[in-house]
């Protein structure tokens, strides 16, 4: 089993799973659609951002499928070493290091500076009373925002710098004024669960 046949199994898995996401899974759990008519006006449904990332992931493993087909077609060979060898454990485990740092830190330092302000005598209410105020709504997002961009660039160019983590910084800032901008309803992840 070489390479293309890799790609071409994993980008079945991930088409099959997106489409069960999007005609099953997110049908069943989110009761609004994706847009929603409320008194003429027309808003943003809780299943627009699910179903969105849900056809990115399967437009991109369709292309990924696509490719690979044409590459086994081919013929082609790659000449390289076992795709799956102790370089690429490593980094698939970088990976998900990556991933658990960038999601707890999202979830866990907005809450943990609140606690931290009132154990100091701040009394500024508890997270949940805040999660839709600046700054605090956008604490754990910056953060674990940042934490992943960050790492994921660093890991790719096979170092960090400070050219990195200001595009990280500039990357995640831009991602949150999309996001909180135009909606005047949309918490950014993970406020809407806490």
């Amino acid at each position: 089993m070489n390479q293309h046949h890799w790609s071409l199994a994993l980008g079945l898995f991930f088409s099959a799973l997106s489409l069960v996401t999007l005609f099953i899974w997110i049908p069943l759990d989110i009761e609004s659609a994706v847009t929603e008519t409320l008194r003429r006006r027309v808003e943003i449904g809780d299943a627009m951002t699910p179903t969105m990332v849900t056809v990115g992931i399967l437009i991109v493993s369709l292309w990924l499928s696509v490719d690979a087909i044409f590459k086994l077609r081919a013929n082609r060979r790659p000449g390289g070493r076992n795709i799956l060898d102790r370089e690429s454990l490593t980094f698939m485990r970088a990976i998900l290091l990556i991933f658990v740092a960038g999601f707890a830190l999202m979830l866990w330092t907005g809450p943990s500076i609140v606690g931290l302000a009132n154990a100091l005598g701040a009394d500024i209410g508890t997270y949940r009373q805040l999660r839709d105020t600046v700054p605090y709504k956008y604490l754990g997002f910056f953060v674990g925002g940042f934490v992943m961009v960050f790492g994921f660039i660093s890991l790719v160019e096979h170092r960090p710098g400070w050219r990195l983590a200001g595009v990280s910084l500039a990357a995640v800032v831009f991602i949150a004024a999309m996001f909180d901008l135009p909606f005047e309803d949309l918490l950014l992840p993970p406020n809407g669960d806490q």
